[in-house]
């Protein structure tokens, strides 16, 4: 057959050889239908706004800018660095080791040995609930 015998089709198709394309000029399909532009439930120019925002923004920067200077945070880093300094120093030691009081030779105060002792004892209570490597295993199934 001829491609005038088989339809509009076969000349976009290139003589039947692309079977499952569709000829767009077909006028047995439904055309495209717009049904709203930016819906405004105030009504008005939404399309306008649109136009006029996208102009304002053509030469600005894609992110944001910084809102202070390199000084100014680093006056604030050494602020902060200086507040956390000073609340260690003041904040009261934490309970030591018994091999850290062995180093100080404080071994012979009773009430702190007790302490270190307590604290090892949990230590070592938590060393043997949560073994080496038993952290986050979700991949590892087997």
């Amino acid at each position: 057959r001829a491609p005038a015998d088989r339809g509009p089709q076969a000349e976009v198709n290139g003589g039947g050889r692309g079977k499952g394309k569709v000829d767009p000029r077909d006028p047995s399909r439904p055309g495209l239908h717009v049904t709203h532009l930016n819906p405004n439930p105030l009504g008005g120019g939404d399309l306008m706004q649109t136009k006029e925002t996208i102009k304002a923004g053509v030469f600005q920067p894609g992110h944001r800018l910084p809102t202070m200077t390199l000084e100014e945070f680093a006056q604030i880093e050494v602020t902060e660095a200086q507040e956390r300094a000073r609340r260690q120093a003041e904040a009261p030691p934490g309970p030591r080791r018994i091999k850290q009081l062995e180093a100080d030779g404080d071994e012979d105060d009773a009430a702190l040995v007790e302490e270190a002792a307590y604290h090892d004892r949990g230590w070592d209570a938590f060393k043997d609930e949560n073994p080496k490597g038993s952290g986050n295993r979700a991949h590892k199934r087997f």
